[in-house]
């Protein structure tokens, strides 16, 4: 398996004098990121090609309600696609869902080139997954259709983080690892299916984030 991971960053526009981690003061960012994988699965008879990418866009905003302990509410917009050609014809997945999410995030360690913190979050999403799936018609040929599905995520977690200052206001933050629970429901439009699954672990392979963020 290939694995290419590439995470760009965003970030809002403030006017600010220090990077303060004090009661009353306010914290802003965003990322973007992208994620592709190419996976292929071989036996005496089938040679199954499958690539994945992802991408997602997020924007949060927080204010300390007291020093060193910020709590804000996020926004964020994601697409995942999954192709495989292990049907007669390519098959493609394509999810797409709106997260909305509440956050908390505590620093325990400050320098003048580092901070160090640990996250909490809590995110709800909602969107479409179209499934795609091949059929034959009365001739025989092979054509592509799908059919869509309604989706409803919920994951709660916790994470380390560190700010590295590239000025005294501007921070390039890093996201590694997670202890997480997270539920999936699937409910297809015609009520002929359903999905309903949850999850808990430690996750810390390819769970690495980078954004920027604003103290002011």
């Amino acid at each position: 398996m290939r694995t290419f991971i590439l995470f760009g960053t965003i970030i809002l526009c403030v006017i600010s004098a220090t990077a303060q981690t004090s009661k009353g003061d306010i914290l802003a960012g965003g990322a973007l990121y992208y994620n592709t994988v190419d996976a292929t699965t071989t036996t005496p008879t089938v040679n199954n090609e499958v690539q994945t990418s992802n991408f997602g866009t997020n924007l949060f905003g927080a204010y300390f309600i007291a020093d060193n302990l910020a709590t804000g509410i996020g926004l964020g917009w994601s697409k995942s696609s999954n192709t495989n050609n292990y049907q007669p014809v390519d098959l493609t997945d394509v999810q797409t869902a709106f997260n909305f999410e509440f956050i908390a995030r505590y620093y325990y360690f400050h320098a003048d080139l580092i901070k160090l913190w640990a996250g909490f979050g809590v995110r709800y999403g909602i969107g479409k997954y179209d499934d795609q799936y091949y059929s034959i018609d009365d001739q025989g040929n092979t054509f592509a259709d799908y059919i869509t599905d309604d989706i409803n995520t919920l994951s709660i977690g916790i994470g380390p983080g560190a700010s590295v200052m590239l000025t005294p206001k501007l921070a390039f933050e890093i996201y590694f690892g997670s202890i997480a629970y997270s539920k999936y429901q699937i409910e297809r439009e015609d009520d002929t299916y359903s999905y309903d699954g949850s999850s808990f672990g430690i996750s810390l392979a390819n769970s690495f984030g980078f954004g920027l963020a604003y103290h002011f």
